[in-house]
């Protein structure tokens, strides 16, 4: 019984010793620091469109620059929008994407293949009935929503307030 204590007291020991040494020490909490240019802002001047609010980003670094698909909001309607960066820290707004007016477009989310990107986003009307879409386009900027496709519709009452 003794040889089991002791063993298990060792074992304790280890684990205490190899966790002060290894794990606890080197938090990844510790080690974050808030960056002197958040928040980022996004220059732009969309005809027509008054952005109060920008959210939901989705990033790609593509063709030496990085480029931003995000929700941009008016204050009564969402869009999707797309942006550029050098560097991450300084973005140009290049346009609102062309996709359904009739509803609120957001949560974009991009897949790059060779030579197309593929844009999933929602899509909801005055906040209820969501629904998944999918849209291609060549250059990640230009879609045309005729070819924008509802892939998942609601199918039972609960998934009406978000999908």
């Amino acid at each position: 019984m003794l040889k089991k204590v002791l063993f298990l007291l060792q074992k304790i020991i280890f684990l205490y010793i190899f966790l002060s040494l290894f794990c606890l020490k080197y938090s990844h909490a510790e080690e974050f620091t808030k960056s002197e240019n958040n928040p980022t802002i996004i220059n732009q001047n969309y005809p027509n469109w008054t952005e109060v609010s920008q959210r939901q980003p989705f990033v790609l670094f593509d063709s030496n620059k990085y480029k931003l698909w995000y929700n941009s909001d008016n204050g009564s309607k969402f869009k999707i929008a797309y942006a550029e960066s050098n560097n991450l820290n300084s973005w140009n707004g290049i346009q609102l994407l062309n996709l359904d007016n009739n509803v609120d477009n957001q949560d974009p989310f991009v897949i790059k293949s060779e030579n197309n990107y593929s844009l999933y986003h929602s899509s909801s009307v005055n906040g209820g009935d969501y629904k998944i879409h999918k849209i291609d386009s060549t250059d990640g900027i230009n879609f045309d929503p005729i070819n924008d496709k509802v892939i998942i519709t609601p199918s039972d009452s609960w998934e009406n307030k978000a999908v």
